[in-house]
């Protein structure tokens, strides 16, 4: 083999790897939230209490937790719990059998928080209980 050969092999192996690698991370997705343990479970209330020490440890991380709270209003893609934490579940979920007033469990990983406006952001939930 010649040099420029066994370096247009090399360099074709290190592509192919590369677009094996991103193509199988890109079909891994995100892990089943009801598969992992909550950090934290409790009220909505006491949860924003604990988070507002320390809020970059629970965003950056996508902490799990547990949640109960009320229904204070919900869309399409979500419920918002006691008036300060949003719950946004995983596509195909439907929020039909959700109503305003309602007392539930919720399960999420923790996606943003607004010290400001005290508002707490979770993706990927699920219901646990209602």
């Amino acid at each position: 083999m010649t040099l420029p050969k066994k370096k247009f092999l090399i360099i074709t192996f290190l592509i192919s790897f590369a677009l094996a690698f991103i193509v199988a991370y890109s079909l891994m997705g995100e892990p089943d939230i009801t598969d992992v343990e909550a950090t934290y479970s409790g009220s909505t209330e006491q949860f924003l209490s604990t988070i507002k020490t320390n809020p970059e440890d629970w965003t950056k991380n996508q902490k799990v937790v547990t949640l109960t709270g009320i229904i204070t209003s919900k869309d399409k893609k979500g419920v918002l719990l006691d008036d300060s934490v949003y719950f946004r579940f995983a596509e195909g979920t439907s929020t039909d059998e959700f109503k305003k007033g309602e007392k539930v469990k919720v399960k999420g990983s923790v996606m943003s928080y607004d010290a400001i406006l005290e508002e707490l952001k979770l993706q990927n939930a699920v219901l646990v209980k209602k």
